[in-house]
């Protein structure tokens, strides 16, 4: 069994399940811009990336539903989020108003495995909804479709 990544940089970019495969070129050029993120504008480097890999078809982006986005199980060292910045973040809505054109930016979501391989971070999201005293919705596991790895909230993904 492959142990978890702990950080983006220890990521395998190889896809385990075969469907997708990169050239040696797309290879070549994403460890390239992993590798200058390292020791350069990381949010510059990501946007590179993002923007490569929707070039190359090896990313797309879309617009889902929230009900059927939750957390990766690994994001942020495998907390997923922080309940209390969610609710700071609803009190700022509320009091300060939303406008969606300006929830903009580089959310990236992984499609959640519809079989056994998705059940631990549909798992997950139920934990944590249901460890939130009430501060978070429910989660119902079964209809998440994707796992939010990065962005802002409100972002569209």
């Amino acid at each position: 069994m492959r142990s978890c990544p702990k950080s983006i940089w220890d990521l395998d970019i190889t896809c385990e399940c075969g469907t997708m495969v990169l050239t040696a070129e797309q290879r070549s050029h994403i460890e390239k811009l992993i590798q200058d993120a390292k020791c350069m504008n990381l949010a510059e480097k990501m946007e590179q990336l993002l923007h490569y890999m929707r070039q190359q078809g090896l990313a797309i982006h879309m617009r889902v539903p929230s009900a059927v986005v939750g957390v990766h199980h690994h994001n942020r060292d495998h907390a997923g989020i922080d309940v209390s910045h969610v609710q700071r973040l609803i009190s700022d809505i509320v009091s300060l108003g939303y406008v969606p054109s300006k929830a903009h930016g580089s959310g990236i979501a992984l499609e959640i495995p519809s079989d056994e391989h998705g059940n631990e971070c549909r798992q997950f999201n139920e934990r944590l909804a249901e460890n939130s005293d009430e501060r978070l919705a429910p989660c119902d596991g079964a209809k998440l479709r994707y796992a939010s790895v990065q962005g802002k909230p409100g972002v569209n993904f």
